[in-house]
């Protein structure tokens, strides 16, 4: 019997200055959605295959209460085929990141 693999674990690591400035954002309770990949898919065992349905979705990934940390389980989606993440702070300013 030979097992591999079929959905991919994002793991999300946000720093809060990265620019090096003093000016660090508060990220704090934080959300953080994954936007542009399919939620849904079914799984031949027979022929170990994995078929994804569905229009692409938002998925929100579950975030530590520093909003530095994240991690999710997810469908494997191609590199460049338009996938991004959106972190909203508590006091609403947002950040986009490609994934591409």
């Amino acid at each position: 019997l030979t097992f591999s693999h079929k959905l991919s674990k994002l793991i999300l690591k946000v720093n809060k200055n990265a620019d090096g400035s003093a000016d660090a954002i508060d990220i704090a309770g934080a959300t953080v959605v994954i936007m542009g990949t399919k939620a849904t898919a079914s799984w031949n065992i027979a022929t170990a295959t994995l078929t994804q349905t569905g229009a692409a979705t938002d998925i929100a990934i579950p975030m530590n209460a520093a909003g530095t940390d994240g991690s999710a389980i997810i469908l494997p989606t191609a590199a460049g085929s338009g996938v991004s993440v959106k972190l909203t702070t508590a006091d609403g300013k947002v950040f986009n990141a490609s994934l591409d």
